[in-house]
């Protein structure tokens, strides 16, 4: 099979896991850098490469992975599916699913929360699937440093005070404000907004491969929804404290977790008075993660879900 990725990099984000995602099972691949294109040459030219790489290679799956609304419209996915079967992927979550008017010519559209599925299949809609966040693994990997980044780290952005519409951003602040009053320079954050400033991807590897605890913490309280960044920390062996989400105990996205605050601490002092113990569960995690929740693992998922809309179709 062959598959035309239409892929998203940028310096903090690499498609090269779900490129080795692909390969690995065995599809022909070939890919349309979307991004550097809307930069140099603008909208039209982007859609008209899409159209032109598709007409050239003739892929069975045309895999987008956009995250905002512009990129593609109704006329280019028109056209790519003369061509292939479109899969649309995006990793972040929304209040107002834009993706709604670009479904009547999409093969498959893909989240990572199951709330945007039910409400598109409530609307009529069953071209519409889930899968969950994964990492690049080509790049998150233990990495051993003499640089200390903290005991304890979270590492995303602070938007309390800001225009956008995160549900749960008030309660991310408390949370860091939190763990500085209880632990103190032991625990330490880092993101805009935060004391420290956001970590490259370089040094966000470092930390979590140095650190004794790594946290998570979503922006959004959604079925089967977590930050990528939970799959990055136990991708570079980190023992990660994931906030509780639905669907953290299925046994693909097995993980240590906090509901409340006291429940974070009292795991955290837990963890670290016992060296063993909390090794042996970061083990766990990291091989859980290596063996279920890589891109290989995501593509399995995505040849099933082609498999079961060509069904209904």
């Amino acid at each position: 099979m062959k598959v035309l990725h239409i892929r998203m990099d940028s310096p903090f984000y690499s498609s090269d896991g779900i490129e080795d995602g692909f390969r690995q099972n065995n599809f022909e691949y070939e890919s349309v850098y979307w991004q550097q294109l809307k930069l140099n040459s603008g909208i039209s030219a982007l859609r008209e490469r899409c159209i032109k790489v598709a007409n050239r290679v003739k892929p069975d799956v045309i895999f987008i992975h956009i995250q905002s609304e512009g990129i593609m419209d109704i006329e280019t996915l028109k056209e790519l599916n003369k061509v292939g079967f479109t899969v649309m992927f995006t990793e972040d979550v929304r209040e107002v699913i834009w993706q709604e008017e670009l479904m009547p010519e999409l093969g498959l559209m893909l989240f990572t929360n199951m709330n945007d599925v039910r409400t598109l299949n409530l609307k009529g809609f069953t071209n519409v699937g889930y899968i969950p966040t994964s990492f690049n693994h080509l790049k998150y990997k233990p990495k051993p440093t003499d640089k200390s980044y903290g005991e304890i780290i979270f590492i995303g952005n602070n938007f309390e005070k800001t225009n956008l519409n995160f549900p749960l951003a008030k309660q991310r602040a408390e949370m860091v404000n939190f763990m500085q009053d209880t632990f103190g320079d032991r625990f330490q954050a880092y993101g805009r907004g935060f004391k420290n400033k956001m970590l490259n991807p370089e040094q966000e590897i470092e930390a979590y491969s140095n650190c004794k605890i790594a946290i998570t913490h979503n922006h959004f309280d959604r079925k089967g929804y977590c930050s990528d960044r939970g799959f990055r920390a136990m991708g570079c062996g980190a023992f990660t404290i994931h906030q509780k989400y639905e669907g953290l105990d299925s046994d693909t996205l097995y993980g240590t977790s906090w509901t409340t605050f006291s429940q974070l601490k009292n795991t955290c002092v837990s963890a670290l008075t016992n060296d063993f113990l909390r090794k042996k569960i970061a083990h766990q995690e990291y091989m859980n993660c290596l063996n279920k929740n890589t891109w290989y693992s995501r593509v399995i998922q995505i040849k099933k879900l082609i498999q079961e809309q060509y069904a209904r179709a």
